[in-house]
């Protein structure tokens, strides 16, 4: 079992007084880089970010013309918030508190936005490849509306699923990182017991 490493006092005032160097205080505290990818538990954190980032998707979904929506325009906007209402009365509102109800809602909720963003796409496709675009203010508007929501349906898959999950992350034992970027180091190369 792994604990999260104190922050030596002297670089926490460096990383907070804006005098830490190029690395943000890394090397002053004493923390080894597998221990950042691997071994600390995540902090706590409120799942609001995320609700607004589905109400910020539902609001460009809105944004796009009438031949980018199939079937009534109200249909997947509604379906999202009934979910996200569900979401936010019926379980808890940080990261620390076990919820099976809230993955299942949140993954339902993520792949709604993802098909719903899938099917624009695929709408706009059309319509650029047919020539049938006729506005090209309308042509923007919706490629970045389009654009945008792939961005956050990225973003919250990445923050849904990553290690397990928000509550998985705070587990002691969670799982390394299901994305690996090459600054990181690997846990082969942390050892057999990743120090």
């Amino acid at each position: 079992m792994r604990t999260r490493l104190p922050v030596p006092s002297h670089a926490m005032n460096e990383m907070t007084s804006g005098r830490a160097g190029s690395d943000g205080g890394f090397r002053e505290s004493g923390l080894r880089p597998e221990d950042l990818a691997w071994g600390v538990p995540a902090p706590p954190r409120s799942y609001w970010p995320a609700r607004i980032a589905v109400l910020v998707a539902m609001a460009l979904y809105l944004l796009l013309p009438d031949r980018l929506i199939p079937g009534p325009r109200i249909v997947v906007p509604a379906l999202e918030a009934v979910v996200l209402v569900a979401i936010t009365v019926l379980v808890p509102h940080r990261t620390t508190v076990a919820a099976p109800a809230r993955r299942v809602l949140a993954i339902l909720i993520i792949g709604l936005v993802t098909l719903a963003n899938i099917i624009n796409l695929a709408l706009l496709l059309n319509e650029l490849l047919k020539g049938h675009v006729q506005d090209g203010r309308e042509l923007v508007i919706s490629s970045v509306a389009t654009w945008l929501t792939n961005a956050i349906a990225f973003g919250l898959w990445y923050w849904e699923l990553d290690r397990g999950g928000p509550y998985e992350r705070h587990q002691p034992s969670h799982r390394e990182p299901d994305f690996s970027f090459p600054r990181w180091p690997h846990r082969e190369q942390a050892g057999p017991t990743g120090h």
